[in-house]
């Protein structure tokens, strides 16, 4: 069972998406995702060998392996690009929850490229929400969604952004004026 922050979390993906869960040491996110029909699949990603041992066993009691990938990996450095014509991610969606925000963006800033393809990431940052925001906004995305939950005596402030090409970031703006 997901906490009610990792809940919301989780219902904030668009269903249908194929997502990475960076730093997802225990597979529950990922499990709930594939239980509950939102995504295809899930690349569960973890820097330490360690966290990925334990999701690995949830995720075989489960009977899931099909449908949840392990991948080690610095943030989402280890996603790959799909051998196309079109250039695209193996996934299409991003969440990245429970850690502290100069390491969110961190990580985005390590994979800005690979971020920037996806259509949407969905954060949870421990701290620095303010930074985290401000680094979307300068970055080029869109925050689409947000949600704000009380669980554990504790608020936590969850953001789903998406990215915006330049023509569509001026087109948006434009629109907002008229």
């Amino acid at each position: 069972v997901l906490s009610k922050r990792m809940t919301a979390v989780a219902n904030m993906v668009t269903p249908g998406s194929i997502t990475a869960d960076i730093g997802r040491d225990h597979g529950f996110v990922s499990i709930y995702l594939i239980e509950k029909h939102v995504c295809s699949k899930v690349i569960a990603m973890d820097i330490n060998d360690g966290p990925l041992k334990r999701a690995k066993e949830h995720i075989a009691q489960r009977n899931l392996s099909k449908y949840i990938e392990i991948r080690q990996s610095d943030g989402a450095k280890a996603l790959n690009y799909c051998e196309d014509a079109e250039k695209h991610l193996d996934v299409d969606s991003m969440i990245a929850a429970g850690i502290g925000g100069r390491l969110m963006i961190k990580i985005m800033e390590d994979s800005m490229e690979k971020i920037l393809s996806m259509k949407e990431i969905i954060l949870q940052p421990q701290s620095e929400i303010a930074k985290v925001r401000h680094f979307l906004i300068k970055h080029g995305f869109s925050i689409v969604n947000e949600d704000m939950v009380f669980d554990e005596g504790k608020y936590y402030q969850i953001i789903k952004a998406i990215p915006y090409t330049k023509e569509k970031r001026e087109l948006t703006l434009y629109e907002e004026w008229y």
